[in-house]
Parts: C-alpha cells; sequence; structure tokens
C-alpha cells in the first residue's frame, strides 16, 4: 500500500469515527485526489492542518525524531552537573596505564649525571592522569556562558626501576591549573557542523622542579568545539606570555608546541577513537587513544604518543610511547545518546 492510499484509509477511518467529515478531512481527501502523486503524506498534513487551524497538532504528530549527538550529551551532561551545588566533575580523560617509550634513553637523557639513581630509569613506566573542574560563577553573561577553574596533572611514574635505587620516583609530573570561561551556543552551524562550544583560559604548566630540571609556562588560551554528531572537533590556539631570557626556563618551545593543537574524538557506539595533532615550527607531536566501556564507571584505554612535547622536560626530545590501561571518562564519555522530539 502506498503512502497515500494508507493516509486516505487513516482518514476515512478517522471520519467515521468522529460520526462527522470534517474540514480538515475534506481538505486532506480533495489533495488526494487532484494532487499529481508526489505529494508525500507529511506534506499534505501540514497543508491542510494550516488552512483547518490544527496545524500544531499535525506537526508534532508528524515531526522526525531527532537524535542526541555525543557531543550534545556530554554538554548537557556538563551542565546538568554544574547546576548541583558543590560538584566536582571530570575534565580531560582520568587514567592509569602501563607504558613503555622505545625512545628514552637515561644516559642520553637530562637527568644523566644529576643523581646515581637516575642512571637506572627504565623505558617502561606507568603514566596516569587526574584532571577535574568545578563550576565558580554560572551565568556570567546571560545563561549560557559560566566561569570554571580546572586543575590537570600528569605523571610519568618509574615504578619498575631497579632495585638499587632507593624508592620509584615519579619522572616528571605536570601541573596544570586553569580559570576558563565556557560558552554554549545553540544551532549555530558553520563548516558543515554545528559550533557548540567557545572557550577562554588563562592557563598556568609547570613541573615544580628547580634548575636544571625546572620547565613552567604562561598561556591564554582560545578553543573552539564542533559538533558533527559522533564526532567531535576541537580547535585550540594561545599565546604564550614572554620571560625573560634569564628566567625562561624552555626556551624555543613554539619549535615544539607551536601556537595551538587540532583534537578529534569520535564515539559511535561504546567505543571513543581519538586523534590529536601539535604543529610545532620544526617538530610535532601526534597522539592516538581508544577506549571502550567494560562496566558503568570505568574504561580499557589505549594510547600511543609519537614526536615531540609530551611532557614539560620532554618537550624537545622525540617520545614514543605506547601504553594500556584503565580510564574513568575519556573525550566523549557520555552515554548513549536518547531520543527526543524536535
Amino acid at each position: 500500500m502506498s503512502e497515500n492510499s494508507l493516509l486516505l484509509a487513516l482518514l476515512f477511518g478517522w471520519s467515521l469515527s468522529a460520526s462527522a467529515s470534517s474540514d480538515f478531512d475534506a481538505c486532506a481527501l480533495e489533495q488526494l485526489e487532484q494532487g499529481d502523486g508526489r505529494q508525500t503524506a507529511a506534506e499534505i498534513l501540514a497543508y491542510c492542518s494550516q488552512e483547518n487551524g490544527t496545524k500544531e497538532e499535525a506537526v508534532a504528530a508528524t515531526a522526525p525524531i531527532e537524535t542526541e549527538t555525543r557531543v550534545q550529551a556530554a554538554f548537557r551532561a556538563e551542565a546538568d552537573a554544574a547546576a548541583s551545588d558543590y560538584v566536582v566533575s571530570l575534565y580531560q580523560p582520568n587514567y592509569i596505564m602501563f607504558t613503555t617509550d622505545s625512545k628514552f634513553n637515561a644516559a642520553d637523557s637530562i637527568y644523566a649525571g644529576l643523581d646515581p639513581d637516575f642512571a637506572n630509569l627504565k623505558q617502561e613506566e606507568m603514566k596516569f592522569q587526574v584532571s577535574v573542574k568545578f563550576p565558580v560563577v554560572q551565568g556570567v553573561i546571560g545563561d549560557r556562558t559560566d566561569l570554571f577553574v580546572a586543575y590537570t596533572q600528569t605523571s610519568w611514574w618509574q615504578l619498575f626501576s631497579d632495585e638499587g635505587i632507593t624508592s620509584a620516583p615519579f619522572r616528571e609530573t605536570n601541573h596544570m591549573p586553569e580559570l576558563f570561561l565556557r560558552h554554549r551556543l545553540e544551532n549555530t552551524e558553520l563548516f558543515g557542523g554545528r559550533l557548540s562550544v567557545l572557550d577562554l583560559s588563562l592557563v598556568h604548566q609547570s613541573n615544580g622542579r628547580s634548575d636544571p630540571l625546572s620547565r613552567s609556562w604562561n598561556r591564554v588560551m582560545g578553543r573552539a568545539i564542533f559538533d558533527y554528531a559522533d564526532l567531535g572537533l576541537a580547535v585550540r590556539a594561545w599565546y604564550r606570555f614572554q620571560e625573560d631570557d634569564d628566567n625562561d626556563d624552555n626556551p624555543n618551545t613554539e619549535d615544539y608546541y607551536g601556537y595551538g593543537d587540532i583534537r578529534l574524538s569520535w564515539a559511535p557506539n561504546r567505543n571513543t577513537f581519538g586523534l590529536m595533532f601539535r604543529p610545532g615550527e620544526k617538530k610535532s607531536g601526534l597522539e592516538l587513544s581508544w577506549s571502550r566501556a567494560i562496566t558503568d564507571r570505568l574504561r580499557i584505554y589505549a594510547q600511543w604518543w609519537r614526536g615531540y612535547s609530551e611532557s614539560m622536560i620532554d618537550y624537545d626530545r622525540e617520545v614514543n610511547r605506547v601504553g594500556i590501561g584503565i580510564a574513568l571518562n575519556d573525550w566523549l564519555q557520555a552515554p548513549r545518546p536518547t531520543e527526543a522530539r524536535r
């Protein structure tokens, strides 16, 4: 049975049940009889509803179902959490994993000669990250702009060092406090997708060490997040506040960190696939990641880093690190989207 024939049968049954033929029924029957056969049922319903004063009901009945995207679901969950008092929520991925860096050589590293223990550093180590944020002020500008504070700590732990070392040291820890404004947009189409979020941040990052291992810098950073259904695209750009040459712990960062990075996150199902590319003026860094939910709270997590700027101490050293472990969240970690009326 064709769509229009089905519509005719439905309208005929509707008229009998009402014991009378309404203006709406008459309009629909007329369109079926006089139309060229190319009109869809939805078009006939919309036309006759408009003509007879019941447009809202018919349009609501025939409105298509829209699926909430992964990006929308992630930021809806963030907004719901921020609406609660004193809620600290996850920010960047939180994970711990076993890793090995085939490019690391303790004898040739910056640690060589500083301490006898550093001569026994291994390519194998644990890498973990803790990252949280807290809404300080909601509704800074309208009801779609909030002020957050965030803290991200990434550590490289020499858990597998030789017995001769007095303890398993943290080879490197990067601390990154951040203050940022987040503005959420609605129905802003751009570059074939939707521009969902704009961030403006003040960022400090350091490793908390003394010379000659001290590393630190300060930046102002902008970020735009685009929504392509199950694919999220985050584009960041930053400007480093310049320091005196005598106080600059990591000179020539532009050669390795550049001025921004691009991150793609694709979550078509329980898996999340990630790609981050950070182009420097001379060298670049690439991160590939994958995670999959194994319980309601935990994900298996894998990461590969190749290139430069993985950590502050290694910003100018080539790294080839592969790791696997457990994560609490990923960049798009919201539950599977639910269906909602448009």
